[in-house]
């Protein structure tokens, strides 16, 4: 019912691209598979998880928004944390 594609660098993991069945919100897929995800990248060492695509607008991305200690990069001004709205 989902999965996601991670990509694994010497410091860092990546799961820009992941697919889930839309008619199941209840289960929270993407949810599910961004916990699996950092669960593999902490197996293997990682120090930091890219969750993927997310706006400040509302989107389907919004889920991902739901975790604590999340940083975005503004190109001005480096590497922000994220306040949630």
């Amino acid at each position: 019912m989902a999965m996601s594609f991670l990509d694994i660098g010497s410091t860092a993991t990546s799961a820009v691209y992941a697919a889930f069945e839309p008619t199941e919100p209840k289960r929270s897929l993407g949810i599910l598979t961004m916990l699996r995800a950092i669960e593999h990248s902490r197996n293997l060492g990682a120090r930091y998880y890219y969750p993927g695509y997310a706006y400040r607008e509302p989107s389907m991305y919004d889920y991902k928004k739901k975790f604590s200690g999340l940083e975005f990069l503004d190109w001005e001004s480096g590497w922000n944390t994220y306040a949630g709205t």
